[in-house]
């Protein structure tokens, strides 16, 4: 039997009203690990990444870190080597901007635009208006 994001959040929920918070954590974080996660566009909608994020928010603020941290493994353990532009940074981002970490959002953007920018730089195009334009 394959057990994914549905069963394992659904054993958060239930891990969380009969045994607390500290005791459903890792239920959460099986949840969001591997192919199935919060971080991915391609798996779970909007709707249910935010609700995985508000969790955290609500029960854990202080692991925000943490989470990031145990669930953007690959599945083999790997930290960050699954991240891209396209579709894990976006959610990271939000996830920042959701448990106040405006900062760390602003920096992570800030990463990505200038990866992107090393990224074109050799087809020699203009920069965008807006990459200089200070606020």
């Amino acid at each position: 039997m394959n057990v994914g994001f549905s069963e394992f959040s659904i054993i958060f929920e239930l891990a969380l009203s009969l045994y607390g918070k500290d005791n459903a954590y890792p239920w959460l974080i099986k949840a969001n690990i591997g192919s199935h996660d919060v971080w991915s566009y391609n798996w779970i909608g909007e709707e249910m990444s935010v609700k995985q994020m508000e969790m955290v928010k609500k029960y854990y603020p202080s692991k925000w870190l943490d989470f990031i941290l145990e669930t953007i493994k690959s599945p083999s353990g790997e930290p960050w080597s699954r991240l891209n532009i396209y579709n894990q940074f976006p959610r990271l981002i939000s996830y920042c901007i959701l448990l106040g970490q405006t900062g760390v959002a602003e920096d992570i953007t800030q990463i990505v635009i200038n990866f992107v920018i090393d990224l074109i730089s050799p087809l020699k195009q203009s920069l965008p208006e807006w990459v200089n334009k200070d606020e």
